[in-house]
């Protein structure tokens, strides 16, 4: 039975091979494939990711690693892509990456390319520049370590914090230094640099203060608690009640009530 006028077509429920599909599409470019089967499916750019958990946005910063040429669509016009449906922006992976820290990563076999992608990320997508992943590694390090002047500076710029330490202790500019980016040592050192790390030392002053005034409300709460739980229905209860309890008029000590039936 063929549908009827202005029927709409029928939406497939997504499987697995959907989501590998998309995830093709995306990190080649093929914007048009893509669009075709969102609309043929249900996928949510919001929810879907592959096995190892990496989101829409992953797969477009993993697509700096296909070649230019062969590709139907700028990185940048899939970035905008995304952005329009709503994939998620600081979701991290199994390791603990967000897409700006897998772009970084993916960076040092085209700088420049990738630095227009990590610009979009930055400016238009307000990604997040201090997330860390599962190493404690920001994407400042990751420049830092393989030499990314540029892209360190651009994300110096969005208030990237040059303080902040992985789990082995290491800081951007230990990193630099031990890879010899003098260069990149200098730009940490530079006013930018600077002002980054300042503005990284008052958010954490403030986020101590912050910390020390829910410290302080939640030890009122406790406090409260413990005095109502010396009091029966918010009414402390009077010493001595339990030795007149049994006499007519006299108070229950249980419920701090009078009684007058002898």
């Amino acid at each position: 039975m063929s549908a009827g006028y202005g029927a709409s077509p029928s939406v497939q429920a997504p499987s697995n091979n959907h989501v590998l599909e998309l995830k093709h599409h995306i990190i080649n470019g093929r914007l048009t494939q893509a669009k075709k089967l969102l609309s043929a499916t249900q996928i949510s750019m919001e929810e879907v990711c592959d096995e190892d958990s990496n989101t829409p946005f992953h797969w477009c910063a993993q697509g700096l690693g296909s070649e230019v040429d062969q590709r139907a669509a700028t990185d940048q016009e899939t970035f905008a892509l995304l952005l329009q449906h709503g994939a998620p922006k600081n979701r991290q992976n199994a390791l603990g990456e967000t897409p700006l820290l897998t772009a970084v990563r993916m960076a040092i076999a085209e700088p420049e390319r990738a630095e227009k992608l990590i610009g979009d990320m930055l400016r238009k997508g307000l990604m997040d520049p201090c997330r860390s992943d599962m190493s404690g590694e920001t994407p400042l390090m990751e420049s830092a370590a393989a030499g990314l002047e540029s892209i360190g500076r651009l994300l110096l710029e969005h208030k990237a914090n040059p303080l902040a330490e992985s789990s082995s202790g290491l800081t951007a500019a230990q990193l630099a230094s031990e890879s010899d980016c003098e260069t990149f040592v200098q730009l940490l050192k530079s006013p930018l640099g600077e002002r980054a790390a300042q503005e990284a030392r008052v958010e954490e002053a403030q986020g101590k203060t912050v910390e020390k005034m829910e410290k302080e409300k939640q030890d009122r709460r406790e406090k409260q608690a413990r005095k109502y739980e010396q009091t029966l229905f918010g009414q402390k209860m009077q010493p001595g009640l339990a030795r007149d309890a049994d006499k007519p008029g006299k108070p229950y000590p249980e419920f701090g009530t009078l009684h007058d039936i002898d």
